[in-house]
């Protein structure tokens, strides 16, 4: 049997798994073998440095929403932007708000 691998390249899986069948390669893929289909990978280290938004939205203080209903909204002043790649040079006070894109980094 082939058991020919190739490392360091990336298949679609339809493509990894025709060239699986193609070359009869199933009972290549077994922990005796020490090679399997999938694994966990674990980064030793968070990918970014930062907490980040995962929507789009507003950063603001969870104590100016304290008690804010849809029938008694809080209002907010947006003060800025969070620049899209960078850290934002402002923060928050009382009473304030920034719009924020996904993925941006957090105010303190």
């Amino acid at each position: 049997m082939d058991c020919m691998w190739y490392n360091k390249e990336y298949f679609l899986p339809k493509d990894a798994l025709n060239l699986i069948i193609e070359r009869n390669l199933l009972k290549c893929l077994s922990p005796e073998t020490g090679r399997v289909i999938y694994e966990d990978i674990f980064a030793p280290e968070d990918l970014s440095g930062f907490n980040r938004s995962i929507v789009d939205g507003f950063a603001v203080r969870a104590s100016d929403t304290f008690g804010a209903k849809e029938t008694s909204p809080t209002y907010l002043t947006l003060k800025d932007d969070i620049p899209m790649g960078a850290m934002p040079d402002f923060s928050l006070n009382i009473g304030e708000a920034a719009s924020i894109a996904t993925g941006e980094c957090f105010l303190k």
